[in-house]
């Protein structure tokens, strides 16, 4: 269960880190056009690079994601925990809907 809240952990922050790579790879070239320009145009080529290793990373971690999240069993609850939800349901929620005039406002 720890290893799979690892990988969910890493898989959620995977894009956020990767966006900061690329902007970071952004700002280098941008300076390092003033200084050596062909540096930068390489960093542009690294950026496309990055852009793409970040897409095949991205369904790799989610097909690990779902590895673990498949192994993972479930305990059903407790008799102690169906008679509190039997005691205390949630709400339902009530919809006006009028038959005569066809869809109602509250679904528009």
């Amino acid at each position: 269960m720890l290893l799979y809240r690892i990988v969910r952990f890493i898989d959620a922050a995977f894009p956020y880190f990767m966006a900061g790579l690329v902007i970071f790879e952004f700002c280098l070239a941008f300076f390092l056009m003033f200084i050596f320009p062909p540096g930068s145009l390489g960093l542009i080529f690294l950026g496309l690079i990055t852009v793409a290793l970040a897409s095949l990373g991205s369904k790799l971690l989610g097909s690990i994601e779902r590895g673990f999240a498949a192994g993972i069993s479930y305990e059903h609850p407790s008799p102690h925990h169906l008679e509190q939800a039997q005691e205390h349901p949630e709400p339902e929620l009530n919809v006006f809907i009028d038959d005569r005039s066809g869809p109602s406002r509250a679904q528009s």
